[in-house]
């Protein structure tokens, strides 16, 4: 009987061996200053990634480009992974964990790996709000597709993740079931992005804010007072200097950059970096890149290190050759825009519908060919955010309609009058030139309009083209634009 048992406990020893331990990255994965840099750019090297997300997941984007413009040689992602970038496949596949239902995903995970995203070896997945009403079923289902993708692709690193906090704090069923995603993970070696312990605490990890009724947005309730976490940190601590994204959705702006540091830090993490055993002891430092120093510019000056030779390259993409278009993903609609054939962009037809170019680009020239077979509204932007309201209060927005065109500029609409209608079937060759001190908007070789700026237009954002109701096809696309980076070794 005792050898039974002690074989027993053996073999059990040696199951339990080899189980991989689990990747957490929570609130103490913020710390990404003591990330060494040669483990982000093996996660550049190595790592290609597919980021299926909603609204919410603007939030990590939105701290990316601020962590991007801070230090572009070390932060850097694009699409395509070139020039020594991470390859982010940003809303690739389209949807969320429960979007347009809680089953959707697997179907479109399996579609992307199995087609033209074959070289992904990073899929991430994010909840909208959909945890907070899941029933333990709904997040077993989860757990075991989950597994099922992992046993049919063991090439791919799939990352689970948590749903975000809505106030109901640790009696609700949103904490509830969290915590039966966190401990699956923990018990089965998963790796967990857990985007709600990232917003319960604040960067000195002292308290618990999901105890307080803490929200997504960063807001508590202590006793009878309201408050902010993010705002109150970042009054106390106005001497660091983070990268901080001007805005962010449903969020305050320091969130989503401890958003994106916990995601660097994950990278990492999955290319073999083992942090320090205390790294959630340690307080949230800038990056070397980043400053102690607001005031004292002098100081600054004396103590920065110089800048790395740059230089000034003309990039761009002429979709009209390659016919290649999985730079593009959808917006505002669940229905895929690349057809099986043909060289072409469909925009269904019904509510607003975008063709969104998937890398943040400060776009010059922007030229296509688009027919509207229904007929009400053709949009183009470029250089724009579309996380704000239609239309957006940043960037350069054309509008055809049937009355004519429509320039807005920074949100301020200026009506070009005289300017070509709308027509169904009728194709149009779109040529805008966005450039320092005016912007030049051409249909079919012909001036519809060009208006004077203050200040230049040529900056950093997304480009997109589509429209209302339009049932719209869109080919011979093609995008210059110029781009500073730094000269190598």
């Amino acid at each position: 009987m005792f050898w039974k048992l002690f074989l027993f406990l053996c073999v059990n020893a040696f199951l339990l061996s080899g189980l991989a331990e689990p990747i957490m990255i929570n609130h103490t994965s913020t710390r990404l200053s003591y990330v060494p840099p040669e483990y982000i750019d093996l996660a550049k090297k190595q790592l290609k990634v597919a980021f299926a997300h909603g609204g919410v997941g603007e939030q990590i984007i939105q701290g990316m480009n601020a962590l991007k413009t801070r230090n572009l040689s070390l932060f850097s992602y694009n699409w395509s992974g070139r020039g020594n970038a991470l390859s982010f496949w940003d809303r690739s596949p389209p949807g969320d964990l429960g979007t347009p239902d809680r089953r959707a995903w697997i179907g479109r995970t399996r579609k992307l790996l199995n087609g033209r995203g074959d070289d992904r070896n990073l899929v991430i997945w994010l909840w909208g709000d959909q945890v907070a009403n899941a029933e333990v079923d709904d997040i077993a289902t989860y757990l075991q597709e989950m597994e099922k993708l992992e046993s049919e692709f063991p090439e791919v690193k799939f990352v689970y993740t948590t749903g975000r906090l809505n106030g109901t704090g640790e009696l609700g069923n949103l904490h509830r079931r969290n915590e039966q995603i966190r401990e699956f993970c923990r018990h089965n070696g998963k790796i967990l992005y857990d985007f709600a312990d990232i917003e319960t605490y604040d960067p000195d990890g002292k308290i618990n804010y999901n105890k307080l009724s803490g929200h997504s947005s960063c807001d508590y309730i202590e006793g009878k007072r309201h408050g902010n976490w993010a705002r109150e940190w970042i009054k106390e601590n106005a001497h660091l200097v983070l990268a901080l994204p001007q805005r962010a959705t449903h969020t305050e702006p320091l969130n989503a950059a401890l958003k994106a540091r916990a995601f660097w830090f994950m990278l990492a993490r999955l290319v073999g970096w083992q942090p320090p055993a205390d790294i959630g002891n340690r307080p949230l430092a800038p990056l070397k890149n980043e400053t102690e120093y607001l005031q004292d510019r002098d100081k600054l000056a004396q103590t920065r290190e110089p800048e790395p030779a740059k230089r000034f390259v003309e990039l761009s993409l002429d979709f009209a050759k390659t016919g290649d278009f999985r730079w593009w993903r959808e917006f505002g609609t669940p229905e895929s825009l690349i057809p099986e054939r043909g060289n072409v962009l469909l925009v269904p037809s019904g509510k607003p519908a975008l063709a969104v170019f998937r890398s943040i680009v400060p776009a010059e020239e922007l030229e296509f060919t688009a027919t509207a077979h229904e007929g009400k509204q053709l949009i183009w932007c470029m250089n724009t955010d579309l996380s704000t309201s239609f239309p957006p209060k940043a960037g350069v927005v054309g509008v055809m309609d049937t009355t004519g065109c429509s320039l807005y500029l920074d949100g301020k609409v200026h009506i070009l009058p005289g300017s070509t209608k709308l027509q169904n079937d009728w194709p149009y060759n779109f040529r805008i030139y966005v450039k320092p001190g005016h912007i030049r908007w051409e249909i079919n070789r012909k001036l519809v309009g060009e208006v004077k700026t203050s200040k230049s237009m040529v900056r950093e954002g997304i480009l997109a083209i589509g429209g209302e109701s339009v049932g719209l096809e869109i080919s011979a696309v093609s995008i210059n634009w110029h781009e500073v980076i730094p000269l190598e070794d």
